[in-house]
């Protein structure tokens, strides 16, 4: 049995596979797949560090109930490659000692591509999260629980190939993320920001591919002293180490314009990922760049960051999933800072987590699942350090 492309959310307590992954029971490709899933876990940390209510505060623990409903769609239409994946979580707190109720996680994510020609290609990718969950892979909001939050992020791009080893491409995007409440927490961040790229790149050889990148990042943020311009400058090399191996490098500097200061940084992004043939697939990524500050005393901070996946088909119907992400923060409180009153002191910052799920198929339709997931924030600021555990153990029906 082949495993094919799994996309994997989490949701307070549980993972969420796409449905497209055959592992579940699909045997013959089909275009729309969808799937329900139901599970009980436990959250011993629901408040996940959010203000003063946090594990410093003596977060209490509490059962939970997981409801996962999962759609996912992919075809041509006309010329165009279409892909959709969608769905919504809901979590159920019934003998909640922290004064929850129900969370909503949902999500969606279109992918489009267009032939125009033999040498020029338009792309589309659209992708939004909404609900209360931190996502510590991502920059989008803060790395605990503040209030549901909206996380728009779009990129449209149109590649001209001018021969077989030179193409260009030019390209635009557009990220929104908005707190519902605007006295939550997490309200500082919200902004709008619009990116505008292009890239030129030239292949050596079957193997390896050179680029060069400038993008122009414009933020908008709710707070007009948190407005920023942003330039980069990259170079680039892709290479094919074998047919299961290819490595990504992207690096260079970063020109910043804030509240009439400006600043040089580098920038460093790469990549490597790994086939396993029929039984699965491993990703790493690295980088170290200049991110939005996610503490009130701080605009910027400069952030080293590294996440690892892996799936794996240990038999016929067992298949298990691993990831891991952190991120290491170095926050400057008072150059950028807005706020009146501002030191001017550094502030350090790690976060981190774990996530294991397994899944074990008994027919083509059902499948029992179960995860585990770690969640830490260890922060030299009082009161922004927690450390999470979640649990949950289930049955998944696809259709």
């Amino acid at each position: 049995m082949a495993i094919g492309p799994t996309v994997e959310i989490v949701s307070q307590g549980t993972t969420i596979t796409a449905p497209g992954y055959p592992g579940v029971g699909r045997v013959l490709p089909a275009r729309l797949h969808g799937s329900v899933s139901v599970s009980a876990g436990y959250d011993d940390n629901p408040n996940a560090g959010g203000g003063l209510g946090g594990a410093q505060a003596g977060g209490q623990g509490t059962a939970t109930t997981n409801v996962n409903v999962n759609l996912s769609y992919s075809g041509k239409i006309g010329r165009a490659q279409v892909n959709l994946l969608t769905g919504t979580g809901l979590v159920f707190y019934p003998l909640s000692g922290s004064n929850r109720g129900t969370d909503t996680n949902s999500f969606a994510r279109l992918s489009a591509s267009y032939p125009v020609s033999l040498r020029l290609m338009l792309t589309g990718d659209v992708s939004a999260t909404y609900g209360v969950e931190p996502d510590l892979s991502s920059d989008a909001g803060l790395d605990r629980r503040a209030g549901n939050f909206l996380n728009l992020d779009s990129n449209f791009s149109a590649r001209y190939r001018w021969s077989l080893r030179l193409s260009n491409s030019a390209s635009y995007g557009i990220r929104v993320v908005s707190y519902d409440d605007p006295g939550s927490e997490g309200a500082f961040l919200n902004r709008m920001e619009q990116t505008f790229g292009g890239d030129l790149s030239f292949r050596l050889s079957l193997r390896s591919t050179v680029s060069a990148e400038y993008r122009l990042t414009v933020t908008d943020a709710d707070l007009a002293l948190r407005d920023s311009t942003t330039q980069f400058l990259l170079g680039g090399f892709d290479y094919r180490v074998s047919v299961r191996t290819r490595a990504v490098i992207r690096a260079g500097v970063t020109l910043r314009s804030e509240n009439a200061i400006d600043r040089i940084d580098p920038n460093f992004a790469g990549s490597l990922s790994y086939s396993l043939g029929p039984r699965g697939a491993l990703a790493w990524n690295v980088g170290y760049s200049i991110e939005q500050g996610n503490t009130r005393q701080a605009t910027t901070r400069m952030t080293a960051r590294t996440g690892l996946s892996l799936s794996y088909l240990i038999s016929y119907r067992l298949s298990a999933n691993v990831g891991l992400n952190y991120h290491h923060d170095q926050s400057d409180g008072g150059a950028f800072s807005p706020f009146p009153g501002a030191t001017g002191s550094t502030s350090t910052e790690d976060a981190y987590d774990v996530s294991l799920g397994l899944q074990y198929v008994l027919n083509r339709r059902f499948t029992i699942q179960g995860s585990y997931t770690h969640s830490e924030v260890i922060s030299d600021q009082a009161f922004r350090s927690y450390a999470r555990n979640r649990f949950s153990v289930g049955v998944n029906f696809s259709f």
